[in-house]
């Protein structure tokens, strides 16, 4: 397992991502700035000054830069901090990008077996736990890239039916096609509702030691329990400073806003 080792990634490729920015949040010389930054946030963490890189890594970040190597080194360099929120919250990150990234997804799991609050849900039945963790390990993008494909062989088979003269041909074609256009209508629900719980889902990490979780928006409001830094919660609703959340048992109450924050 690698997990206090960080990662490289070529720069040029980081400014594309921040291209998509307004020009005056990039510097005048974004490849050599945006460089120096990482080789200096990396030497940091590699002489144990791990604060200091944080906030190297963090500069980074206002670029506008989302990069699943630039949250690995923060979850990493945030574990070493002794802030096992912001690491969860910077792995669970990274995760989303590239959940196919083995280091990242260990990472992830042991830094998840340290959160004090066990929140114990049932698991789903055998082959539907099988399909979630395979269905996790597949980004959104390698997922449109995959429908993409079925779709073009399903085309493709298609027309060769169309242009088929021997009937074996035909009929093997033909299945081929209906088992295509099958796979294409599961992988498009699948995307379907990934991005509508993207757009419509907002999940978050509390950061804060300990929390007490009110039944309103409000410090007079009754105490339902407390919860521990590194939880995840889905965000319901925001009020003013206070952010209600649930919890995969069921759980759900009101939060001040700073002590949670979005992935």
């Amino acid at each position: 397992m690698n997990r206090f080792r960080i990662k490289n990634f070529p720069i040029v490729a980081v400014v594309m991502l921040a291209g998509a920015f307004p020009l005056a949040a990039v510097p005048s010389d974004p490849v050599q700035d945006l460089e120096e930054r990482f080789m200096e946030a990396n030497q940091l963490y590699e002489k144990g000054l791990y604060r200091e890189a944080v906030a190297e890594y963090e500069a980074i970040r206002q670029y506008g830069i989302e990069n699943e190597k630039l949250y690995y080194n923060l979850g990493n360099t945030y574990f070493k901090t002794n802030d096992l929120g912001r690491s969860l919250l910077n792995f669970e990150r990274a995760y989303q990008i590239d959940p196919g990234d083995s280091e990242i997804r260990e990472n992830l799991e042991f830094a998840r077996s340290l959160v004090y609050d066990r929140i114990v849900v049932p698991p789903p039945p055998f082959p539907f736990k099988q399909f979630l963790s395979l269905h996790r390990s597949i980004s959104i993008n390698a997922e449109t890239w995959i429908l993409l494909l079925v779709y073009f062989a399903a085309s493709g088979q298609m027309t060769g039916f169309l242009l088929a003269t021997r009937k074996e041909w035909r009929k093997g074609l033909l299945y081929g096609m209906f088992v295509s256009i099958l796979l294409c209508l599961g992988l498009s629900f699948s995307l379907g509702m990934r991005i509508h719980a993207l757009q419509n889902f907002d999940e978050g990490i509390i950061i804060t030691d300990t929390v007490e979780v009110r039944s309103g928006p409000g410090d007079e409001e009754t105490v339902l329990f407390t919860i521990h830094e590194g939880v995840k919660a889905k965000v319901q609703n925001e009020r003013r400073e206070w952010t209600q959340v649930s919890f995969p048992n069921g759980w759900n109450g009101w939060i001040p806003s700073d002590s949670v924050e979005k992935i």
